[in-house]
Order: structure tokens, then sequence, then C-alpha cells
């Protein structure tokens, strides 16, 4: 069989690029008996011209759509296409997404199918099921249309041998390109690897809000489904195997392992610092700062890891709590203050605008980052699907699928309010953000005891921080490099890094003059919303 993979554009951020692991594994299953042809428009390598082309001549037989819920409007315009030019092709739609919302998305997009979760040993089976004209019956792990109404199959079983899925698909996707601009890379030729899926936690703005509560997935999927709190590892020979392949391809001499929990198990810390530290590669992971230990962080270092991704969300225990973290504030301030007793670089990551925020709330992040000598950045809390916090509000606040996907594929939500989640006005939460920014940037640079001095110089902050927000996209490294002289003016022995929200480098055009897809995307959108119902603002409200 012909299959068509497309990897749709996230025109609202045209500078994260990255390889999709989940995806990419997908395709390694699918080509172990099918030909895959690959049209990556997120990383700039195709354009809606080659899917068009692609389409109109290939005469394939599936077409495979992956993403995250900024990229479900790219799936929708893909399918769109599909049904135009190859009415044959069966689409297929998967990802973070999509996976617990099948009727919205199958309705939105008008896909015939779409994967419940893992999927990766289920590939062969669906794909022989459309080989036998009977395409998705009986094949665990899907959603598909069957005329007016959808039918939910019973949801896979979670893979629990990460080993026997291989290496990803790497070389359909640009590698060379994409490892010198990759999200979170820094600059270095790097790359995303997994090397363990599941996470015991149940913060309510997660995936695991719903992977670990078999109350809400029997809500969703039907009948009983698997927790995904048990850490499912990769073996360290796995690893270093794929780490090897990396190295002797592309070059590639840096890891950010997109682990979902990197620290939590101390004895799997020490294993693979260990592992990694002959190999030669640099490495970066996300972990939470309430496991972060002095022990654990210097092996971490000494195996060649240059930084970490704390989520530490919020200052405020009140706060904590209603996010369901299962957080104490001690124990974050001990996991940061380790970070810096090692000399381990650090991205600290915070959200604003969680239900329940309030200005008490937003002050005691700002006391928090004062005391540990942070600058606060937070990104707005967004209403992503996979997530109790989704499921609680969506009935109440999405009034239309298309305008909020059509929204979340076009704004950079980290600066922008796609809803306003408070019992804050919107133009007081904003103000309270940038309030909040400015002072803990005063503190920075003036001292934390200097409290009347920043009251002083606040409004002028955070004038030029509503200056730098609205600079053209191609100057928005601005923002970035000034952030990053101040939170490096002590030179302390770890940093604080700047999230990459901020580091959008100057990627914006397309390489050498020649279309890549982005300007494309967008003119689409708009003409969408200009032959449909008026254009979506920047903000929902309640």
């Amino acid at each position: 069989m012909k299959i068509l993979a497309v990897h749709p554009p996230y025109p609202g951020a045209p500078a994260i690029q990255y390889v999709p692991l989940g995806f990419s594994l997908v395709l390694a299953q699918a080509r172990q008996q099918h030909d895959v042809t690959l049209l990556d428009l997120l990383n700039r390598s195709a354009t809606w011209k080659d899917v068009d082309r692609e389409l109109e001549t290939g005469d394939y037989d599936a077409c495979f759509i992956s993403g995250f819920a900024m990229q479900v409007w790219g799936m929708r315009e893909v399918t769109r296409r599909a049904r135009t030019l190859s009415a044959r092709t069966k689409v297929v739609i998967g990802g973070v997404g999509v996976s617990d919302i099948p009727q919205i998305a199958l309705d939105y997009t008008g896909a015939d199918a779409l994967a419940l979760g893992e999927c990766e040993l289920e590939i062969l089976p669906m794909l022989a099921s459309i080989d036998a004209g009977a395409p998705f019956e009986g094949v665990n792990g899907f959603a598909f249309r069957h005329g007016d109404h959808i039918v939910r199959n019973p949801k896979a079983a979670l893979v629990h041998d990460l080993d026997a899925l291989g290496l990803p698909a790497y070389d359909l996707f640009d590698v060379e390109g994409i490892s010198r601009r990759a999200y979170n890379g820094w600059g270095y030729r790097s790359m995303y690897m997994e090397s363990s899926r599941g996470c015991p936690f149940r913060c309510d703005f997660c995936i695991n809000s719903v992977l670990n509560d078999p109350k809400m997935q029997s809500q969703i999927y039907g009948g009983s489904t698997e927790r995904n709190s048990t850490l499912r590892l990769r073996s360290v020979a796995s690893l270093t195997t794929e780490i090897r392949h990396l190295q002797e391809r592309w070059g590639i001499h840096d890891i950010v392992f997109s682990d979902e929990e990197f620290m939590t198990q101390k004895q799997r810390v020490f294993e693979m610092s260990e592992a990694l530290k002959p190999l030669g590669v640099t490495w970066l992971t996300s972990g939470r700062a309430d496991w972060a230990t002095r022990d654990k962080l210097q092996a971490m270092k000494d195996g060649g890891c240059r930084g970490v991704l704390f989520g530490i969300e919020t200052g405020s225990q009140t706060m904590m709590n209603l996010m369901v973290k299962s957080a104490k504030k001690e124990r974050v301030v001990a996991g940061v203050t380790a970070a810096r007793d090692v000399g381990l670089g650090f991205i600290a990551n915070f959200m604003i605008g969680h239900p329940g925020e309030t200005r008490e709330t937003i002050q005691e992040s700002v006391d928090f980052c004062r005391e540990m000598d942070l600058v606060y950045l937070p990104a707005y809390t967004t209403l992503f699907p996979n997530s109790r916090m989704f499921h609680e509000r969506k009935d109440t606040l999405v009034k239309d699928w298309a305008e909020y996907f059509g929204t979340l594929s076009k704004i950079q939500f980290a600066s922008n309010l796609l809803f306003n989640l408070t019992d804050l006005p919107d133009a007081e939460l904003k103000r309270l953000r940038n309030r909040a920014i400015a002072q803990t940037i005063g503190f920075k640079v003036l001292g934390a005891n200097r409290s009347r001095l920043v009251k002083a110089l606040t409004p002028v902050l955070t004038a030029a921080l509503w200056t730098a927000e609205h600079l053209p996209a191609r100057m928005s490294f601005l923002l970035r490099n000034i952030v990053r002289a101040i939170l490096d003016l002590h030179k302390p022995a770890a940093r604080q890094i700047p999230p990459y929200e901020l580091a959008a480098r100057d990627e914006l055009a397309a390489r050498d003059g020649e279309s890549d897809g982005y300007e494309e995307s967008l003119r689409i959108l708009t003409q969408d919303e200009t032959e449909g119902a008026a254009s979506a603002p920047l903000t929902f409200h309640r």
C-alpha cells in the first residue's frame, strides 16, 4: 500500500521545529510493509503545493496526519484537499491534539479515522483492514466514521516494551536542517529523543490528568483502560544505539529528552547519566523541581547534562494545590537551590491564569521569584485537549470548534490570552502579568531589597515589555537577548535560561527566498475566516 504522511504546520510559531517522535515511530512501523512518503510542513521542507501534487498524482491508499492542538487546523486543511484530489484515500489523524476528542476532531477535520492514543503496534493491522476492504473494523486503538455516526473501538494497550519499537523514521525528515534550529536546541546540533513514557502525577492541565484517571478515560474511550502512571523505560543499550546512529549519520551532538518525567526514579537518573557520559553528547531534559536533589543533578551534570526544564508553574502553594501538582513549595525551593549549588542551568517554567488565579496568588509568585532570584516569565494557561481542565470547561467555553482550532493555529499562546480562565477581567490579568514580569526583572537587576526603586521603575519596565512583545516578528530575538543579558548579570554558577518562546531566532523568512508554505498557511487561515463567520478574537470570554 502507498501511504502519504503529512506533518501539518503551526503558522503561529514558524520558528518551532522538531522531529515528531510518536509520528516518526508510527511511520517506522508502517514502512516495514508499505511505501511511505512524508511531507513535513511544520519544519518547512514541504509546501501546500507539494501536498496538492502528491494527492493528485500519488494514488495513495491512506494519508496519516499527526500533531498537537495548534496543528489540528492543518489536519483539516490536508483532509479537505484529500477529499477533493484523492477521494479514495483514507485519512487517519492522531496525536495529543485530537486523541481524546474523537467525535469533535472527526467532525471538524472530516477525517475517516482517529488514533486513540499510542497506536504504533496497531498500525499494520489497521492498514491490513483497509486493504481487506473493511477499514478500521475490529482494530483496537481507532475511532472511525461509519455512515452518520462514530464507532469507537477499544483503546489499544500501552506499549510496554519500548525497545521493540526500534528507531524512529528519522531519515524521512530533514534532520540536517531541523537539528540546527531545533526547539530548545539553543544553537546545538540537537535532536529530540524519548527514553521513557509515563508519569505518576495528575496535574490538571496535563495529559496525565486524563491518562491516570480511570473514570475520565472510561468516559472518553469507553471500557477499561490502562493508567499511564507506571514509568516504561527504554534500555540503556537501545538509547546508546540510537544516539550513536544520530551521531554517525547526522553529526548530532546534543539530545533533548522529551520524557514526561525524567527525575523521579533516582537509580534511573544515575544509570542514564553514567551511560551518556562516554558518548560525548550534551543533553537537556525536563523534571519536577520538587524531585530534584543535589546528587541527582550532580550525576546529570557529570554525564553531560547542560540544563533542566523545571515545571515550577507557580510560586503560590494555593495554586499548586488547585493545579493538583502534589508539590510543596519548600521542596521546589530546595530543587532550584540544588541546581544552583551544582552549577546546572535551568529553565523555570511558569504559567499564569490557571483557574483560581487571583491578584494575591500572582503576587505570591512574584515574591517567590524575588526570594529565589528568578525572573517570572509565565505563559498564559491555555485550554488544550487532553487535560482534565479542558474536559471540565470545553462545553462552556468553546462555542465554535472551527474558531477554536483556527485561533490556536495562529497565535503564540505563551504570550496571548486565548481563554481567560480566572475571575479577573481580561485587561487586568494582562496588566498583572506584565507588571509581575517587570517587577521580577527589576529585583533581578537592582537587588531583592530595592523595593522602592523597583516600584518606581516598574511602570517603565512594563511599558518596555509591552513594546518588546509587539515588535515585528523578525525582531523578536531582541527580547530574548535583553532577557538573557539580564539573567546573566550576576553570573551565577547556574543561570536561569529564558523559555524558548522568547528565543524565536530569526528563522521566519523562507530560506534563500524559496516558498516554505508558512505565508500560504496564514493566507488560507485568513480566507477561512473571511468565508465563515467573523474573525476569531485573540481572547475568548467565559
